[in-house]
Order: C-alpha cells, then structure tokens, then sequence
C-alpha cells in the first residue's frame, strides 16, 4: 500500500532531479550545496550548514486530511506473471524446460481428464515431471519428459503464473508541504524559481510501491523570514496530494475451465468436461 511516507518519498524525487538533474553525487544546479530531506532537520545542524552556504528542503505533512473514496472497490491487474517454465508437447510426451524462479501452476489435459501440480519457486523439473506423471495411471517419466501410452488421443499442455493484482480500499486527500530553508533572501528566491515550476505543473507522482500514482494540485505559499543570531529565510509551498491505500494480492492465472452441462430438472450434469 501507499503510505504518507511514500508520499513524502515521491516528492522527493521530484525536488532531487529538479535541483541535481546529473544526481546527488554532482553540484547543484544552484551552484551551492542543498540538504534534501523528508525528516525534520535538528537545529544545530541546521545553523551550522546556514552558516556554510548550504540551504535545506524540507518535506513534510500537515495534520489536515480528509477521505475522498469514490471509486468501486474491485481487483486490477498490477503486474503480470512471469513465465519462465515452458512444456512442450511432442506426440505422446511432455517435455519440460526453462527455470523455477517464480512459483508456477503445470496443468495438462490427456484425454479429456485436466490435472495439475503447483510448482513452488525454486523447484527441480525432474520433480515436477514426476509429480505430474503420478496423476496419470500409465505415465512414465524420465528426467523432465513425460510419456504417455501411444493410445492417448488427446494432450495438451499449460503453463501458468501468478498475476500481482491491486485493490484500492480508500483514497486520503491531504497537504503536504515542500519548505525552503536558506541563508539568505536571494538564496530562498533562487530555489524557490527553481522548485515552483516544477511543482505547480507536476499533476502526477510517480514511482509508488504499490504502482498507484497520487494527484497533485498547488494551493499556496508562506514567507517566514526570522532575523536573529542565525538568520533563517523560509518558504512554504503547500500541496494537496490525493493517495490510495491499496492492497495487493497474489491470484493465480487460470488454465483450464471446466464445462457442465445439466439437461431438465438433473442435479448432475449430463457433460462435464474440461477445456
């Protein structure tokens, strides 16, 4: 799910590429040294780089939110599975191949009879062939080839993942805010032409964990210059970003539908079969 936290993160990485488009490890496009930061800076540290030339940005959230659901509560695919065991079908034998990285489902269909094994991630082949030849009275197998006897009419084969699927529970609106914290007035000005911009046109953020993408939408900004033994020049540019909380789930990709069909008022079905 997405957390305000997350949130925070995102924002972030749009202040980052904004002021170190070459990274963090390269000058600033301001030409000083800038302290990009999602928890509070302590004090001391604070005057002390104020002192040096070195400005902060601070990104926060305010306690002000509200639940803005209104979107029908249903699964979506996130990310598909990732095949990468293959079974080939050759006359009477199966012929599996490729790699357990992820967990998979092997299903195959011999005369009209489905039946499957599930492959946990980091399987042996050998052991799923053999696993699928013990469900099948006849079967032999040898090393990743199964073979059946030569009266088999019908074999099919399947191979199938499990998808990453996302449900979004609710949505929270809430103010975040991106705050400037420099040594000096011309200092503040600089980053705030710089971020201003960027934040007023960025209607998306990107790169959640959990693949949702907050809407984002400009509100205000704050001057708060404070004059005293360590001189602070501040500007608060407010946000009001809207996030899901999200669930996700692992569901499996469905090989094989079993088809009945049911004459008159018969409460067993008259055809039953797989395909």
């Amino acid at each position: 799910m997405a957390d305000l936290m997350d949130v925070q993160d995102a924002l972030k990485r749009v202040v980052t590429e904004v002021l170190y488009p070459a990274g963090p490890a390269q000058a600033s496009v301001t030409g000083r040294a800038v302290v990009i930061e999602t928890l509070q800076p302590l004090q001391a540290q604070l005057e002390a780089d104020l002192a040096a030339g070195c400005s902060h940005v601070f990104i926060s959230s305010l306690e002000n939110e509200r639940k803005t659901t209104r979107f029908v509560d249903h699964w979506r695919t996130l990310k598909h599975a990732q095949i990468t065991v293959k079974a080939g079908v050759s006359g009477a034998s199966v012929t599996l191949s490729g790699s357990t990285q992820t967990a998979h489902n092997l299903l195959l269909l011999v005369d009209g009879v489905a039946k499957s094994v599930a492959v946990p991630a980091g399987s042996r082949l050998e052991s799923c062939a053999a696993a699928l030849a013990a469900l099948f009275p006849g079967a032999t197998v040898s090393g990743t080839t199964l073979t059946f006897p030569p009266a088999t009419r019908q074999l099919l084969a399947r191979v199938g993942g499990f998808d990453t699927v996302i449900r979004e529970l609710c949505r929270i609106e809430k103010e975040f805010v991106v705050s400037i914290l420099a040594d000096s007035p011309e200092s503040k000005r600089a980053l705030a032409n710089l971020l201003m911009p960027v934040l007023v046109d960025t209607r998306v953020l990107t790169g959640m964990p959990d693949g949702s993408t907050p809407r984002m939408v400009y509100r205000r900004s704050l001057d708060s210059d404070v004059r005293q033994d360590h001189p602070l020049y501040r500007r608060d540019i407010v946000l009001t970003i809207e996030y899901a909380v999200t669930r996700q789930a692992q569901f499996a990709q469905v090989l094989s539908i079993n088809e009945s069909l049911f004459v008159g008022g018969d409460t067993s079905p008259t055809v039953s079969k797989p395909f």
